[in-house]
């Protein structure tokens, strides 16, 4: 059978927040009708439900490291959809992939967001702080991509990844959005919208994964310009 779409769910909330967890699924499921979808959850403790395949993560290997792994080794949709635990989709992620495949024709990278509430969110420019340090470099302004929709040969040309793997929580969704940019295709997010469930984000890696993301971003502008860049 083909699949439609691989759902990526790492997820710390399982025995902490079920409730939480349990409404994401629910989320996924009422919007999936007509879809062959699967629901690959990345976790310690083991998650069970309809079309669920559980991956179970050995120690604390955290939610990027899930979420490569889970796109690179055990996806079989011809898209994988990036969802955090604590967001509820709100429509069929098929508007989203049809849109990829009706408008992103003459893009390499197929690839777009999921639109959460709000307005669209840059990359920090010049003088505004990002990780521990301050921005020097004279920026464009630049959209990130946050919740990723990919389809699998980007995966590839991303070198197997969805998000750069020296991350550990954070920042993904700005290296991706200032490479797509840089690339001459500049991040689009919807149609597909989601909404936060309930505040559970963790801010213990935030800074450091923005110091990595500000050290590729020169990387980059220095002539080291491959996404899934190996760090010094």
């Amino acid at each position: 059978m083909t699949m439609d779409v691989s759902f990526l769910l790492p997820t710390a909330r399982a025995n902490e927040h079920p409730d939480v967890l349990r409404q994401c699924l629910d989320g996924i499921h009422r919007t999936s009708a007509g879809i062959n979808y699967e629901i690959l959850v990345y976790s310690r403790e083991e998650v069970e439900g309809h079309n669920v395949r559980w991956i179970e993560e050995d120690g604390v290997r955290g939610p990027i490291h899930g979420f490569n792994l889970l796109a690179s080794q055990y996806a079989r949709g011809d898209y994988v959809a990036c969802l955090t635990d604590d967001h509820l989709i709100l429509e069929s992620i098929k508007l989203c992939i049809d849109n990829i495949e009706s408008t992103f024709t003459d893009r390499k990278y197929k690839v777009a967001g999921l639109r959460p509430p709000g307005a669209t969110c840059h990359v920090p420019q010049r003088g505004q702080r990002m990780g521990t340090g301050v921005i020097e470099e004279d920026l464009p302004r630049i959209p990130i991509l946050r919740f990723p929709v990919v389809r699998k040969d980007t995966v590839e040309l991303f070198g197997g990844c969805v998000f750069h793997p020296d991350l550990f929580y954070h920042a993904g969704d700005i290296w991706l959005g200032y490479y797509l940019y840089m690339k001459g295709e500049p991040a689009v997010e919807g149609p597909t919208g989601i909404s936060q469930i309930r505040h559970l984000k963790n801010a213990d890696y935030e800074a450091s994964d923005c110091d990595i993301v500000y050290e590729l971003i020169k990387h980059y502008l220095a002539g080291q310009t491959q996404y899934n860049l190996e760090r010094n």
